[in-house]
């Protein structure tokens, strides 16, 4: 991911019920995510969606990865938006789309359901849907 793209990871103490309250629902789709899970989406900026899994254990402990979790979507082709994830290029609509996903994150935080992570001298990965 892109530098400027904050990481996150999840608060101590967060129920399945913290992200029900939040408008998770039942299901999901993506395949490297265990079942049971749940889902999040909202539109980012126009066709450009942010799509977030979880999977919740028997023990009621709850599996996240903000990688393996979270997919910034261009949900025109239903794949991944790969300027988010990859390359140098920077533009205008990016930018946006950063700055919309670094918002509806940071809603999360001031809920107290995730915390941002502070990552050093990460290289640049590219998200893979099946």
């Amino acid at each position: 991911m892109r530098k400027n793209i904050k990481r996150y990871e999840l608060n101590d103490n967060v129920t399945l019920n913290n992200f029900i309250s939040n408008n998770f629902k039942e299901g999901g789709f993506m395949k490297d995510v265990p079942s049971p899970k749940y889902y999040y989406y909202q539109k980012l900026l126009k066709e450009i969606e942010l799509y977030i899994e979880i999977s919740v254990n028997k023990d009621k402990t709850i599996n996240f990865d903000d990688f393996k979790n979270i997919l910034v979507l261009d949900d025109s082709f239903c794949q991944p938006y790969y300027p988010f994830y990859e390359g140098e290029i920077e533009f205008e609509f990016l930018n946006k789309v950063i700055e919309n996903y670094n918002k509806a994150m940071d809603e999360f935080v001031e809920k107290g359901i995730f915390r941002e992570k502070i990552v050093k001298d990460e290289k640049i990965l590219t998200k893979k849907v099946e």
